[in-house]
């Protein structure tokens, strides 16, 4: 009778001790958050065809300029450059027999989209990098207005007048690259 009175008293208490016990425990678990980045940079050119097409006699006095809305996409997670440059020094005509060039840096080439970090200028075509903007602002999916001319100055008249009625062309290059 004693041990049953035993376990009737004590195994109640221990109980009861346990459940307070568990009752006010804390567990805890840890991990590490680990962020990586990596540089993030493309471009995309939205239209692969840019005319400049002189028709008139007005186009030639006065020049002529076509803007490109939304000609560049880009992207870098990172303050970034963008030039451009052109392949040839001079574009040759398409017709067969034509042997007339148009010089690529009677075309300049302007950036219209604000918001890049510093104002861009036009920069005239070369075979070498033009720089466009230089430390602009990083950006995911930037659309860039892009402005194509030759302007009617007199140099740039007299480097396409007396050429043959024709289409002169050259492929350019952008690059995008992180500062």
């Amino acid at each position: 009778m004693k041990k049953c009175f035993l376990y009737t008293m004590v195994l109640p208490a221990i109980l009861l001790g346990l459940h307070q016990t568990a009752k006010g425990q804390n567990t805890t678990g840890t991990t590490t958050l680990k962020i990586r980045l990596v540089d993030a940079l493309n471009i995309t050119v939205n239209q692969s065809e840019v005319e400049l097409a002189f028709e008139t006699a007005g186009d030639y006095q006065a020049g002529k300029q076509v803007l490109m809305a939304n000609h560049l996409t880009v992207s870098s997670n990172q303050a970034y450059s963008l030039n451009v440059k052109a392949a040839d020094a001079d574009l040759p005509g398409t017709a067969s027999g034509n042997a007339a060039t148009i010089a690529a840096n009677t075309v300049s080439v302007t950036l219209q989209s604000g918001d890049l970090g510093n104002d861009p200028t036009p920069v005239t075509l070369s075979t070498t990098d033009q720089q466009l903007v230089t430390e602009a602002t990083p950006v995911m999916n930037k659309n860039i207005d892009v402005e194509y001319a030759i302007p009617g100055t007199v140099s740039s008249t007299d480097a396409i007048l007396g050429k043959p009625a024709d289409t002169y062309h050259t492929t350019l290059t952008y690059t995008i690259s992180q500062d």
